[in-house]
């Protein structure tokens, strides 16, 4: 099974199986070299992949769950950059802080709003 972006999870948290929306590929043969069937699906769910983030999720994935914990970055810092997105949310933050010469008061502040 080949997923086109994310993958496949199974979350503790949550106690159950779960798999990100999206298009998926599913190949069946004896090996990755003698694919014999292949078909497309798109899944469709409501149920959030995603429990408990913590500092070294990636910003994309605050963004998409938890986007009231973070939304204010952009309005009090800066534009996050592309690369940004996919980086655990504690290095932006550390990068902010050096950037913008945030106190420490302030980061935990930062650290604090994520919970």
């Amino acid at each position: 099974l080949m997923r086109s972006t994310t993958s496949i999870q199974c979350l503790s948290d949550f106690n159950d199986f779960r798999v990100e929306e999206g298009d998926f590929i599913i190949m069946v043969g004896s090996n990755v070299n003698d694919i014999q069937l292949e078909e497309s699906v798109r899944y469709n769910t409501i149920l959030p992949l995603r429990n408990n983030l913590t500092i070294e999720h990636p910003l994309n994935n605050w963004l998409k769950y938890k986007l009231d914990k973070v939304s204010y970055i952009e309005e009090k810092y800066r534009k996050i950059r592309w690369f940004e997105r996919e980086e655990p949310i504690a290095r932006l933050f550390k990068r902010l802080k050096k950037e913008f010469n945030i106190s420490d008061e302030e980061y935990n502040k930062m650290l604090e709003r994520l919970k």
